[in-house]
């Protein structure tokens, strides 16, 4: 029995994995499509959330260069604020 649970939550897992990458190679191809697509989070940096997953591609363009910054753990209670400025921004 313990051993038919840990099978299942080793497959679960992986199939997360393959997903959040999955995600993670679907956001990227967008913000090369698009790179200026995406709200800037500062004067340097634009950030491309995950569809699935509470991340945040975030990245820079310099010039014809895209730099990638890193993978960014987004909050619900950020992304609650987040999504509360953007309501108030076009209300």
């Amino acid at each position: 029995m313990i051993s038919l649970a840990r099978r299942e939550m080793l497959r679960a897992a992986r199939l997360l994995g393959d997903s959040l990458l999955d995600d993670i190679r679907a956001s990227l191809l967008a913000i090369l499509d698009f790179p200026a697509a995406f709200p800037s989070i500062d004067s340097v940096y634009r950030r491309k959330l995950l569809d699935a997953f509470p991340y945040a591609l975030v990245y820079r363009i310099d010039g014809e260069t895209l730099s990638h910054r890193g993978c960014k753990f987004q909050t619900a209670a950020w992304l609650l604020a987040e999504s509360r400025a953007v309501l108030a921004a076009i209300a």
